[in-house]
């Protein structure tokens, strides 16, 4: 049967990962038997690629990946950077300057192939900690990092891809809304709830927030359509499935938008259908309706 779409670009958290984090054999039958059909994967993450280059590789994934958030294109297999939208000095400072403010270190992550590092942790002249959570995903993936108290002490200030925090989600999102007032159309923010481990978090009743910053241009969507150019694509059908508002902008333009049953509420209003969640291999359920021409 002839397929609908050439590109299918899918979200990891959430979407590709059931709820403890795992690549189920149903959704990795299922990728597999898309890629038979010939539909290109594209792997898209918030994640930087230390992050989540163990998933990648349980999918046998060995093409370009779409990681933090859109802001870099990699190659899965090598870790190369095949473009990247860095963030400006400028912007980088007044986050980095309020993510202070709010008593919070700043994480500035890097393009590792070019820095040499994931994460540059900027302390403040308050040596503000970072948040457990964070400690807890540094250590669990193996992301390697360095301290400082300030910018001033970056060597590598035009390799930042994204400048952040972890905190609780009382904190976060008011930041996030004061930045985006100050930023405008220069800068892309998101403020969502963190991967948490259930034993960090147990007994706890903490939300944990995931501010994020990047170039207005970083954005999965834009990764996408650098990825389908680069094989000659130029008006590619792409479906796109993912639940959270950093997959909003190729749920809102891929030619198929699938959110998770799990998603949220702006993931949903962006999508053209809802598939099951990652907890009954939502991903696996969508890719059964493409192959089949349902969808």
């Amino acid at each position: 049967m002839p397929l609908n779409y050439d590109i299918l670009a899918v979200d990891l958290d959430g979407t590709l990962l059931d709820p403890n984090g795992h690549v189920t054999p149903p959704t990795l039958d299922a990728i597999n038997r898309a890629r038979r059909a010939g539909l290109t994967i594209i792997p898209c993450t918030g994640r930087g690629l230390a992050e989540c280059r163990h998933v990648l590789e349980a999918i046998d994934h060995d093409g370009p990946a779409v990681v933090a958030g859109g802001a870099i294109i990699a190659d899965a297999r090598t870790g190369k950077t095949l473009h990247r939208f860095a963030v400006s000095e400028s912007i980088v400072a007044g986050a980095t300057d309020a993510i202070h403010s709010a008593d919070n270190a700043a994480l500035l992550l890097k393009d590792r192939s070019a820095a040499g590092f994931d994460y540059l942790v900027v302390t403040g002249p308050g040596d503000h900690p970072i948040d457990p959570v964070s400690v807890w995903w540094f250590e669990s993936l193996n992301v390697t990092t360095r301290f400082v108290r300030t910018l001033e002490e970056d060597e590598h200030p035009e390799h930042t891809v994204r400048v952040g925090m972890v905190a609780d989600a009382h904190r976060s999102v008011p930041l996030m809304q004061t930045l985006a007032r100050r930023f405008g159309d220069d800068a892309i923010l998101h403020s969502f709830p963190a991967v948490v481990n259930a034993e960090l978090n147990a007994g706890k009743a903490r939300e944990v927030h995931v501010l994020e910053v990047f170039d207005a241009r970083a954005h999965k969507w834009s990764a996408v359509q650098w990825c389908a150019a680069q094989q000659a694509l130029f008006n590619p059908r792409v479906c796109a499935v993912g639940d959270h508002v950093n997959d909003v902008t190729m749920l809102r333009s891929a030619q198929l938008g699938i959110a998770m049953g799990n998603a949220d509420a702006s993931a949903r209003d962006a999508a053209d259908v809802v598939t099951r969640s990652n907890a009954e291999d939502g991903l696996a359920h969508a890719i059964d309706m493409i192959l089949t021409g349902a969808w």
